[in-house]
């Protein structure tokens, strides 16, 4: 039996919100990976993509992941990644650090168990490729957008479904989320989440998982432990229409205080020990951005979301920005019922549906005039 580390979506760099000072997240997590993997005497560490936030990274980012890379190898871990989306390239980054393996369309072993590793590939490609798994393939490395986890909203490339019947366990990255279930069909999927925030909407705790693995095993060949990995706190806070400020103030300087201890008891770098403060309000007239930015805006990050008498949510950052940072944005899909309602001009909403999933300008004509003649045909059947 020999253990393995799993982890993806280290996104490594200096900071998150290009508009906050928010800094050190991702090398805190990745240096917590590292740690664990040594402390726990771990046969191997696999990384499902999305290590580096960015193609064109800046030296600190890729010396920080190099020399985690190196920290594990002089240890005799060994170390398969396969490359998300992010931080793609022809030849890795991760190979600056002699002996990891880029294990893309490469079958290798772990205990006697047999892996097989793809990096993020579009949808026709990577369904061709899924062909190509070997049979004896165990174990499957990816970092897919996968309609299982997203739906449709992300224009997925593939479902678990896809994957053979001789796969027992897929490790992926990319959705920011960890999840650790089996499907009907019997294939157990992990997915690690990122290594720390990436959005106020994610959720707080973040994981990394110990794979247990039985020597040679096919059938089962795994025994899994979750990891939780100490990172900086989030508060999400409401202010209903029957608080004070005075309530506010007490309120969140009790949630800051258990968010202090929580820092200093797992040893958080003072980096990160200032935690993240979101607060939701309906807007009228009670400046809540203000006040609360004036109390607390020396002891958290503040993120504010405005509610407007239901009509449409906003997020806003301390500075009234509206980006929310490298994950998750507002997209103009989440405006479209708020902006079109869908029961009251149902033509309207399906046309504007249809030209906000076009890809790129040039297909614009072709919808126009398919929705048109579609139309045009149906109006024609109708009389």
């Amino acid at each position: 039996m020999g253990l393995v580390l799993v982890a993806s979506d280290l996104h490594l760099s200096p900071r998150i919100w290009k508009h906050q000072p928010i800094e050190g997240d991702s090398y805190w997590s990745w240096v917590s990976i590292v740690k664990l993997a040594i402390a726990r005497k771990v046969e191997a560490v696999v990384l499902a993509g999305d290590l580096l936030d960015k193609q064109h990274n800046g030296s600190e980012a890729v010396s920080k992941f190099v020399g985690g890379l190196q920290a594990l190898l002089r240890n005799k871990i060994k170390v398969f990644f396969t490359q998300g989306q992010h931080e793609y390239q022809e030849i890795p980054w991760a190979l600056l650090a002699t002996g990891c393996q880029h294990v893309h369309k490469q079958a290798f072993q772990i205990c006697g168990v047999n892996f097989y590793g793809l990096d993020y590939m579009p949808e026709a490609e990577l369904q061709e490729a899924i062909k190509q798994i070997p049979p004896e393939t165990t174990v499957m490395v990816m970092h897919q957008v996968w309609s299982d986890f997203m739906g449709d909203i992300a224009k997925p490339q593939g479902s678990f479904a896809d994957l053979p019947a001789h796969v027992k366990l897929l490790i992926t990255g990319d959705f920011h989320e960890t999840h650790n279930f089996t499907t009907d069909a019997g294939l157990t999927v992990l997915s690690p989440g990122s290594s720390h925030l990436r959005s106020v909407s994610e959720p707080e705790q973040k994981y990394c998982f110990i794979l247990s693995l039985e020597d040679g095993a096919v059938e089962k060949p795994f025994g899994i432990e979750m990891v939780r990995l100490a990172t900086r706190r989030i508060i999400h806070y409401e202010v209903t229409d029957d608080k004070s400020m005075t309530a506010v103030v007490e309120e969140l300087t009790r949630h800051l205080d258990a968010a202090t201890v929580y820092s200093l008891s797992n040893k958080l770098p003072p980096e990160l020990q200032m935690p993240l403060l979101r607060v939701t309000y309906t807007a009228g007239d009670i400046d809540w951005q203000r006040q609360v930015t004036e109390a607390f805006g020396d002891k958290a990050h503040l993120f504010f979301k405005v509610k407007a008498n239901g009509f449409l949510d906003r997020e806003v950052q301390q500075n009234d920005l509206t980006e929310l940072g490298e994950g998750r944005r507002i997209q103009m899909q989440d405006c479209l019922p708020a902006c079109i309602p869908p029961a009251e001009d149902p033509e309207a909403y399906e046309l504007a549906a249809l030209l906000i999933g076009t890809d790129g300008k040039d297909r614009v004509k072709e919808v126009l005039t398919t929705w048109f003649t579609q139309k045009m045909t149906s109006e024609t059947v109708t009389t």
